[in-house]
């Protein structure tokens, strides 16, 4: 079935006019998924996880409330953002853009870009709007409304305890790689060498084959791994539908590392990662992330999206950055709510964390099936 589009948005200038002269125009309605659809392919700055297969993944899975407030203006959407209802264990409610995604900030408009420090008239009179609508009674139940954002919004109160990391890949493979810190380069060498073989798939065997890594990587680090008919319904509505795939290093006829990658617009977004603990001494991983950050530059795509990743996890960070990846914070901006201490929700890491490590694979994938829809 056909996507219905929308009316192209009026040129940002006139757009901001229009805010600064009449201020009373500026509406906020609910979005339609089709015509939320319309309005991100639209958008330029638009990433995989605005797109409504994403969104359509993360419903079938887990369920919830879908609202997509947009704030218009003569019928225009200036600026819109999808939010996906969440539970606690304890029943709270939340609306977060959107659930296990990196960040998914507002989408504006084309011509009108969301300037971190400095946001237009325009900006403040859409973001003011929008969070009045939702702060009406419609919404005063839910515990928080968070945006999951690569920067502050205008005054809204957030907190960031995680790093965003980027690679500019819009220029040749070899200035990309003089980025690579020495022993980065060094060790895509070495697993050359050693017979590694790099793949692209888009077939479900090789979400399998991820998946039975990510199992094994998940275990070790002490951490619950999402049910397998999570990455099976990804495979289904993203990669297969061409919008990402996955990446195989093999070592003769055995999966080194994999990882999923998410493709839309000008962004390629690394989402998953894993590998064998016994092959690491191979360097797989740095074999793969080198292959795919070319592929990438290859195929001209303007952003390489690291991922966001939690500031204690300082391993992580660190290969990031010797992949030449600039790094930046992340934020939860909190239209409605408070931030809350993070202390508690280490505490509970910190037990489930000792307990897997010490247990069995499937208690590991037995804690994610019952847990992970209530970690958002």
């Amino acid at each position: 079935m056909s996507i219905p589009s929308i009316d192209s948005p009026a040129p940002a200038t006139a757009v901001i006019d229009l805010f600064r002269d009449r201020a009373s125009a500026v509406e906020v309605r609910l979005l339609s998924l089709d015509e939320w659809q319309g309005f991100v392919e639209a958008q330029p700055d638009s990433t995989v996880f605005h797109h409504r297969n994403w969104i359509d993944m993360l419903v079938s899975q887990y369920g919830g409330r879908l609202v997509i407030p947009a704030a218009t203006c003569d019928d225009r959407i200036v600026t819109a953002i999808p939010f996906l209802e969440t539970r606690g264990l304890l029943g709270k409610r939340k609306l977060v853009s959107l659930p296990f995604s990196d960040y998914v900030p507002l989408l504006w408009s084309n011509g009108i870009k969301a300037r971190p420090a400095d946001f237009s008239s325009a900006q403040e009179t859409a973001l003011q709007a929008i969070q009045s609508f939702l702060k009406s009674e419609t919404y005063r139940h839910y515990q928080a409304i968070i945006v999951r954002s690569p920067a502050p919004l205008g005054d809204a109160p957030c907190e960031s305890h995680w790093f965003r990391h980027v690679i500019d890949v819009n220029r040749p493979y070899d200035a990309i790689l003089a980025g690579f810190n020495q022993s980065a380069r060094r060790n895509q060498r070495l697993a050359e060498s050693k017979g590694m073989n790099f793949e692209i798939r888009t077939d479900r065997k090789a979400m399998e084959i991820f998946y039975a890594l990510h199992v094994m990587t998940r275990q070790k680090l002490g951490v619950p791994v999402q049910p397998k008919s999570f990455f099976l319904k990804m495979h289904e509505k993203i990669l297969a539908q061409g919008l990402g795939f996955v990446a195989v290093v093999m070592k003769d006829d055995r999966p080194a590392a994999a990882a999923v990658f998410l493709t839309y617009k000008q962004s390629m977004i690394y989402k998953y990662g894993a590998s064998c603990p016994g092959m690491l001494e191979h360097r797989p991983n740095e074999l793969l992330f080198g292959r795919a950050i070319r592929w990438a530059s290859e195929h001209h795509y303007r952003l390489f999206e690291m991922g966001v990743s939690d500031k204690e996890q300082e391993g992580l960070c660190s290969f990031k950055r010797k992949l030449g990846a600039v790094e930046s914070k992340a934020y939860h901006v909190f239209l409605a709510g408070t931030p809350q201490p993070m202390m508690q929700q280490w505490r509970v890491r910190q037990l489930v964390t000792g307990i897997i490590q010490r247990s069995p694979a499937f208690v590991c994938r037995g804690i994610g099936k019952l847990l992970y829809r209530y970690s958002q």
